[in-house]
């Protein structure tokens, strides 16, 4: 439990972290570009832990990791603060001196740094593969919408609206879209006997929080498909024990030390609970029988052992993976990071028109739940939270709230409107509404992390 709680709060800080120094560093680079002084570049807010000054810069880590922020020469400030410079090092311009368009490109560059590290990170896992169950329906309830759509036993999900699936993972993501966007879903699927048909999903009076509260099957009427995967070898691993024992690609795994094997899941179950214990492994070979002896090794997975011997079934009839190359990887990469943009802004939308409940929104403590679920699921997995989340920080932080860089660009777009800066005390007022609009959402989003513990 101990190990648990803190590799979620060290996956949290180091998420957190990594996002938003991406953020400021957008910020930071393009004042550097534009010729704007910057005097502080922090991650973290608070107290000062470390760290140490270069050029006339001061480097930071601060000791609450929720945010940071770059700290910028202001006109008012500009002679007091250029006369601390050594005249060997590079003065820049007062920020608030900049051009309209210099201002926005510096308050924009946050948002957009995380824009580009989502569509870097899909494009890596596009190139790389990513992997999932397909789609693929199976018990499906009476007078569901599932059953109201025609859907049947053993059809696969091909795509849900323009929105091409490959996996339960991409459905999810399609079918919340089409939520916040229609009242029905066009879908196309593959049936059991290899057609093409084209299905219509009534969506009426379907809200994002059932969706969120019982889930997308539980609101469509249907079970994703269960498939046992017989026990047969696919390959084996070259070095491993099984190959050092004698296994070869196309064995069907018949029993273990007595043990009738019916699936590869009896299998696996058996091998996990054997580390370090030799096993006879009885095996049809081309209609013969074939006796082995291996010896599970030993793998460490966190704070449990299990044994393993170095084969793998063949996956491709259940499991997809989204492999591209290069350029395509970079198109769908881009349009990924659209598409979860635009969902974000619809399901604000939602909220802003008390058409999605605020039980929806995450805080920190969700966020680190999720941080250490993505981090026990493996790499990939992470790298995948990390875009989603990177997605929805650059989406808020454009949101015209003051203290977000949105709110700034509000507060941009109106001076040059009325051709004047703007009083301190209308900006102190909007700073201070900021400040309680910003803290209602974490507490409200906090709130709701601690009642999903309790659950």
């Amino acid at each position: 439990m101990i190990l648990e709680f803190l590799v979620k709060v060290l996956a949290f800080i180091g998420v957190i972290s990594i996002l938003v120094t991406v953020h400021e560093l957008g910020h930071f680079l393009v004042a550097r570009l534009c010729g704007v002084r910057v005097l502080v570049f922090s991650i973290g807010f608070g107290k000062r832990i470390c760290g140490f000054k270069k050029n006339g810069i001061e480097y930071i880590i601060a000791a609450i990791p929720l945010g940071g922020y770059v700290s910028m020469l202001d006109e008012k400030e500009s002679a007091s603060k250029q006369a601390e410079i050594p005249s060997n090092l590079a003065r820049g311009a007062a920020l608030n001196e900049m051009s309209f368009l210099a201002k926005c490109s510096i308050l924009l560059a946050g948002p957009m740094a995380n824009f580009l590290l989502a569509i870097v990170l899909y494009w890596f896992l596009f190139v790389v593969g990513v992997g999932g169950p397909k789609p693929i329906v199976g018990e499906i309830l009476e007078s569901s919408k599932a059953e109201e759509s025609g859907l049947a036993y053993g059809d696969q999900f091909v795509s849900v609206g323009k929105t091409e699936v490959r996996t339960w993972e991409g459905f999810i993501h399609a079918f919340v879209d089409a939520v916040l966007d229609e009242d029905e879903a066009e879908v196309e699927v593959i049936t059991v006997k290899g057609e093409r048909k084209g299905k219509i999903i009534n969506l009426f009076g379907v809200s994002l929080d059932e969706v969120s509260e019982e889930g997308p099957f539980e609101v469509l009427g249907f079970r994703p498909k269960v498939i046992e995967l017989e026990a047969l070898i696919d390959k084996v691993i070259g070095g491993s024990p099984a190959q050092n024992a004698g296994f070869k690609p196309g064995d069907r795994v018949r029993s273990i030390n007595g043990n009738l094997v019916e699936s590869w899941s009896d299998f696996t179950q058996i091998v996990g609970s054997n580390a370090g214990n030799e096993l006879l492994v009885v095996l049809e070979r081309e209609g013969d029988q074939v006796d082995v002896l291996v010896t599970p090794e030993t793998v460490q997975r966190g704070a449990n052992k299990y044994g393993k011997v170095g084969v793998t079934v063949d996956l491709s009839e259940v499991w997809a993976t989204e492999t591209y190359g290069f350029i395509s990887a970079g198109k769908l990469a881009f349009e990924k990071t659209a598409q979860m943009s635009v969902m974000t802004l619809k399901f604000l939308w939602k909220l802003i028109n008390l058409e999605a409940s605020p039980k929806n929104l995450s805080g920190p403590i969700g966020i680190a739940n999720y941080a250490g679920e993505s981090v026990k699921l493996g790499f990939f997995e992470l790298l995948k939270f990390m875009a989603v989340v990177s997605i929805s920080l650059g989406v808020i932080n454009l949101l015209p709230i003051p203290m977000l860089d949105g709110g700034h660009l509000l507060y941009y777009s109106l001076e040059l409107a009325i051709g004047k800066p703007l009083s301190e005390k209308f900006r102190q007022f909007g700073m201070q509404l900021g400040l309680i609009m910003l803290a209602s959402l974490f507490l409200v989003a906090t709130y709701n992390d601690i009642l999903k513990l309790n659950y």
